[in-house]
Formats: structure tokens, sequence, C-alpha cells
């Protein structure tokens, strides 16, 4: 079995795959230096960014890489979807199940505006700001169909709607406006065969009836930090959702790593071995971290996470 199936036997959750793992973004300078801190590259930096991606991730075994269409804010410069997807087919060549990262509707639309102003717009005239995340939905879509083309296995809709404590808007205004859009998104990937996960930050927990009702096939992020639980996530939702994500960054920082006996991280340990515990014979989860990884981890706790993890 492939990396590919592997995962896609995950996400339809059958038993038996174990937990393949992977990780939403990997921040530049990480990569370069954890493949310089493991020594198999001398010349890091020289290496061209998807280059990086398959060599941390083959050093990680990792079963999954996420490719971003656009960068994270959704800005231009080397933004161009077309021009990303090209390294999709390279990816999946190297074995690895292929996320093709989409910025949704809601967050492309907030972070072309003021910030104050767009909340504003939410709550003075949110018929305008619906306006335009449906203008941008059509872009969302093409994206979307954009990566099937080019071989993506599944795509991560990135719409963030939250911060630590709740979202941005009311759920009368996700029931409302984003639920007919992701609807459509989430149809848009369906068609062309691809299982299509949700990624927002913050505390979900009021939007996951929308997000079931969507039509998503999984979740990824889920921050324990703000108040996702991922095994009360995992028992209401678990045979509608794969989740993807959740060890706390902070748990691979060694400053913020007081907890250890003996030389070894306790409660590192202990966040995988309960996802181990609690996912690992019925399948729906896909192990990484709530926010990727990133300079200032310590590469021991980051390759310590990794072997963690049974292999199948």
């Amino acid at each position: 079995m492939d990396a590919a199936q592997r995962v896609m036997q995950v996400i339809r959750r059958r038993r038996g795959a174990g937990i393949p793992t992977g990780e939403l973004t990997m921040e530049r300078a990480f990569m370069e230096s954890l493949l310089a801190w493991n020594g198999d590259f001398p010349a890091p930096a020289t290496l061209s960014e998807t280059r990086l991606i398959i060599e941390c991730a083959r050093l990680l075994s990792h079963d999954v890489i996420c490719l971003q269409s656009q960068p994270p804010g959704g800005g231009d410069g080397d933004g161009d979807p077309a021009a990303r997807a090209g390294e999709i087919a390279r990816v999946a060549d190297e074995n690895f199940f292929v996320f093709w990262i989409v910025n949704g509707a809601f967050q492309q639309v907030m972070y072309s505006s003021d910030f104050v102003t767009f909340m504003t717009a939410i709550a003075v005239s949110p018929d305008a700001i619906a306006g335009e995340m449906a203008a941008v939905s059509k872009q969302v879509i093409a994206t979307i169909e954009l990566g099937a083309r080019h071989g993506a296995h599944g795509i991560i809709l990135a719409d963030d709607i939250a911060y630590q404590k709740s979202t941005y808007m009311s759920p009368a205004f996700g029931e409302r406006y984003l639920l007919p859009l992701w609807k459509q998104q989430v149809a848009a990937a369906k068609a062309v065969g691809m299982p299509v996960f949700f990624h927002s930050d913050g505390n979900l927990n009021h939007f996951l009836p929308f997000i079931v009702a969507a039509g998503f096939d999984g979740l990824q992020c889920i921050e324990s930090s703000a108040g996702m639980d991922i095994f009360k996530i995992g028992q209401t939702y678990g045979d509608r959702l794969c989740l993807m994500g959740n060890i706390d960054s902070a748990l691979l920082c060694p400053t913020a790593s007081p907890d250890v006996e003996n030389g070894e991280p306790l409660a590192l340990d202990r966040a995988v071995n309960d996802l181990n515990a609690a996912f690992g014979r019925s399948g729906g989860l896909i192990l990484g971290t709530s926010g990727g990884l990133h300079s200032g981890m310590s590469f021991d706790l980051v390759m310590r996470m990794a072997a963690l993890v049974p292999n199948v």
C-alpha cells in the first residue's frame, strides 16, 4: 500500500491503515536548519522550496505533503496558483499524498481590507460582504479544479474564521453566508474525485455542525490551546470527519517543555501516545502539529514526535 492509498483509507476511516503523518506548513528556515542538523545536505539553502519540503517530509517519515496554491494571506507576487500547480505531480511522484491548499473566500476577502473595516462590515453590511465572498468563491472553485487537473489527491480549504476564544462572526452569519459557499466548494472538489478538509485556527466549536453539514471530509488544525478537544470531536463527529493536526507546537519547543523525566519529554510522549491509543485502530487521524513546524523548535523533539507514531 503506497502513501496515497494509505491516507485515503484513513480519510475514509477504514481500519488497519494506522496513523499517517504530515504538516500543513513547514517554514523554510526550519527546513534548511533541520537538513543541515541532520547532515544529509551540506547546502540545504540551495534547494528549491519543493525539494526542501520533500526531503524534510522524507526525513520525518511523513505520508502527507501540503502545497500552497497561494501565500497564506492570499496576496499577489508568487501567488499564481497556475505556477504553483506544476509542483503537485513532482511531489506525488515521490510517493506522498498531496493536499492542495486553497485559500477560502472569507479569508481572501478578510485579507483584502483593513481588519477593523472588515469586521465592521460583517456587522453593518453583511450582504455586501456576502457578495464579495460569492465572487471570490468562483476563483476558489477554479483553483480547486486546477489542483485536480495537476494530480492533487485532496484539498484543504484554508478559511481562517476564528481566534483563540471564538469565531469572528456569529453562527447565524456562518449558517446564512458561509455554509452555502462551503457546500459549493466541497461539491466542486468531490465532482473531480477529491476529499476536502476544512482548516482554521482557533475555537471552531460552534461551527462544527456547519463544517459537517457542508460535506467536508476532514478538519485540519484542531488547536487544543483554543479549546478544541480532539477526543470529544472524534466521539461526536469521527464517523464523518477525519481529523488532522492537534499536537501543540509548544511541546516541540525546548524552552516550553519542562515536563521531562530521565531526559524524556513526558508531555510530548503523552500527547502522541494518547492520540495513538484513541485513533490507531479505528482510523480517522492524520497526526501532526496544529500550527506547523517553525524556527525555534527542537529538532530532537520533532524527530521524537515522528518516531512515536507506529509504522504500519
